[in-house]
């Protein structure tokens, strides 16, 4: 998770305990700053520093637009459209490389293309588990995909997000339109 807005850069927790993504926005971003219990007079310290400092709100807001800009799109994910047609495409991004995929085409080509994303030279095998006809949930399952509508209105709405947009085609769209508010099986 990326954090957009901080309320309090500084907090000082009764039990102290580091995490990762503080340790990034401090020692990266130097947007916060973590004290032991201990070391409160360090933590009086730096708010009276920085409550002080006639520059601190642009700086902050400096560090901030440095650290959004880092975490923008690490894997590049928004900088090439996603390939519709296949219904996979590898983004190779400065930071981080990702491959997405749809889950629902993932028995079909995923042993292919997973292989191709981790540069493998023979092809991996994908075994199914926790098949959902073959859980105690299968009956649930059934009865909700052959039974439940949705307002039609309500699955355009839903279907007619951005993200949605950005990964399935308008014919896909229609598809998933008409199965959830019709009950037909695209």
């Amino acid at each position: 998770h990326i954090p957009v807005c901080m309320n309090s850069p500084i907090s000082i927790p009764r039990c102290f305990n580091r995490i990762a993504y503080l340790d990034e926005l401090e020692d990266r971003f130097d947007l916060t700053y973590g004290y032991k219990p201990d070391h409160h007079h360090k933590m009086l310290a730096r708010i009276e520093s920085i409550v002080n400092d006639s520059e601190s709100k642009q700086a902050w807001l400096k560090k901030r637009d440095n650290m959004l800009k880092f975490w923008e799109d690490p894997t590049g994910v928004f900088l090439k459209p996603f390939n519709r047609d296949t219904g996979w495409t590898i983004y190779n991004g400065e930071h981080a490389d990702a491959l997405v995929i749809w889950m629902e085409d993932l028995s079909a080509v995923g042993e292919n293309v997973i292989s191709e994303f981790l540069n493998i030279p023979h092809k991996i095998f994908l075994y199914q588990s926790n098949v959902r006809s073959q859980t105690h949930a299968a009956k649930a399952c059934s009865y909700v995909k052959n039974n439940v509508k949705i307002d039609r209105k309500l699955c355009e709405k839903v279907y007619a997000s951005q993200f949605v947009r950005d990964f399935y085609s308008d014919t896909q769209i229609d598809r998933m339109i008409e199965k959830w508010s019709n009950g037909v099986q695209p």
